[in-house]
């Protein structure tokens, strides 16, 4: 029997409903990567956008208050972000370090220089996120240059 008009079934308001979600977690400041502003060049870290219309966010997540720039390295994957100018959110530099054991790196944190031996995540960064958080609520590569410019991908660590 066919649905009334006007009524719809609750799986597809779930499928709405997470989509909509999905596209609001940028201006949250939740996460920044693989929403639907992963193809726009959309900025948004410390309650600031770089969108026309919106030109703030809620910020409702602290992980981007604190970024990561790294100094001088060996390893190749790290070594794109110095020679692109990009600031790495800790969540995603946990992750790596966690999964590649040989790193060297010289980084600053905020205002803090950190030395990354093989073998070792250093405490600054804090604790390895979760499982959900590792797969989900992932923040891109921030551009401080000015002008911003369009990143041809958010490099290698994602």
């Amino acid at each position: 029997m066919p649905r009334p008009l006007g009524r719809v079934h609750p799986a597809l308001a779930v499928v709405v409903l997470l989509t909509a979600l999905n596209g609001l977690t940028p201006y949250l400041e939740i996460k920044t990567g693989f929403g639907f502003n992963m193809y726009s060049n959309l900025l948004t870290a410390r309650g600031e956008s770089n969108h026309l219309l919106v030109p703030a966010t809620l910020h409702l997540s602290d992980t981007q208050d604190v970024m990561v720039r790294v100094i001088d390295t060996d390893d190749a994957a790290l070594a794109y972000y110095i020679e692109e100018d990009l600031l790495i959110p800790i969540p995603s530099l946990r992750n790596y370090l966690a999964a590649n054991s040989n790193v060297e790196a010289i980084l600053q944190v905020g205002s803090e220089r950190v030395f990354v031996e093989p073998g070792t995540v250093p405490t600054i960064l804090g604790e390895q996120p979760g499982w959900f958080e590792s797969k989900f609520l992932l923040f891109r590569a921030l551009d401080e240059t000015e002008p911003k410019r369009c990143l041809r991908y958010w490099g290698p660590l994602y």
